[in-house]
């Protein structure tokens, strides 16, 4: 991913990812599909300040969202157990 630098788009739902670490240095991501990957921290995402849409239904092992507070262009979410945060105001009112 790191030679990709000015993707945008990424779907990883269903695959054998188990970490954010390299998906956040991926300096342009907007959306990010993540659903049914088994990861449980969502901390490295934090860094990825142009994300818009993220998606992380079914990732069970995820319970702490907190991390994702700062993104401010984060207008869509889709939290573990498939329940979507649409508007940035929703998602603000939902991560606070």
């Amino acid at each position: 991913l790191r030679s990709l630098p000015a993707l945008e788009r990424l779907f990883v739902c269903g695959t054998g990812i188990s970490d954010f670490r390299d998906v956040a240095k991926v300096e342009l991501l907007k959306e990010f599909w993540a659903c049914g990957v088994d990861v449980s921290d969502v901390s490295p995402l934090a860094e990825a300040e142009h994300l818009e849409i993220l998606d992380l239904r079914n990732t069970r092992k995820v319970t702490d969202l907190s991390p994702l507070r700062d993104l401010e262009n984060l207008r869509s979410l889709i939290v573990p157990d498939g329940t979507e945060y649409s508007g940035r105001s929703q998602v603000r009112k939902y991560l606070n």
